[in-house]
């Protein structure tokens, strides 16, 4: 049987989770609530025809908007954690051992 490594570094993936919620900080910083329209699209009929129908009306787009917004600061608070639980583990090692860039267990 295959043993799984643990090879991933710790750093390299918390600067991953970084840099997602810094897309969806620029995301939510693009959208302007003044500007929202019902989006429209396209929708193919039984007979093969297309039909416009409405994708998603401005009043879905504006809540999910917000619900965004209210999970950004939990987002972040979740990797401050995640980078002080690496700090303090970095800081509990005994003797000359290098804990840079390696996960550690029980993490």
């Amino acid at each position: 049987m295959a043993t799984y490594k643990k090879n991933l570094l710790i750093t390299d993936e918390l600067d991953w989770y970084e840099a997602k919620i810094n897309q969806i900080r620029q995301y939510i910083e693009s959208i302007n609530l003044g500007d929202l329209a019902d989006r429209m699209d396209y929708k193919e009929t039984k007979a093969g025809g297309m039909m416009r129908t409405v994708v998603a009306t401005k009043e879905q787009q504006a809540k999910s908007f917000m619900e965004q917004m209210e999970k950004l600061p939990k987002l972040l608070d979740a990797l401050d954690t995640l980078r002080n639980k690496y700090a303090e583990k970095a800081m509990l090692t005994r003797g000359d051992v290098e804990t840079e860039g390696t996960i550690l267990d029980d993490f």
